[in-house]
């Protein structure tokens, strides 16, 4: 198996959906957005780690490479927001 295979597989298991348009897992009650390419980046050891951290707050985490512009992520969020 892939190892890209296998953390889609991770992401599929903890309810994560894929976001075509914009390249993004997403989960609505975790509230959390990884990047495909920070998938793509970190080993699955990190994506199940990420995946599994409690958050403090009800605020979305985004897990980007880069940070998103500002209105790239106001975008993000208006969109998970409705």
């Amino acid at each position: 198996m892939s190892d890209l295979k296998h953390k889609k597989d991770i992401l599929k298991k903890a309810n994560y959906r894929y976001h075509f348009d914009r390249s993004i897992y997403y989960n609505m009650d975790d509230k959390k957005i990884f990047s495909l390419e920070a998938i793509e980046d970190n080993d699955a050891d990190w994506l199940l780690e990420q995946i599994k951290k409690d958050k403090e707050t009800d605020v979305w985490v985004l897990y980007f490479n880069t940070t998103p512009s500002e209105k790239i992520r106001n975008e993000i969020l208006a969109e998970f927001s409705k």
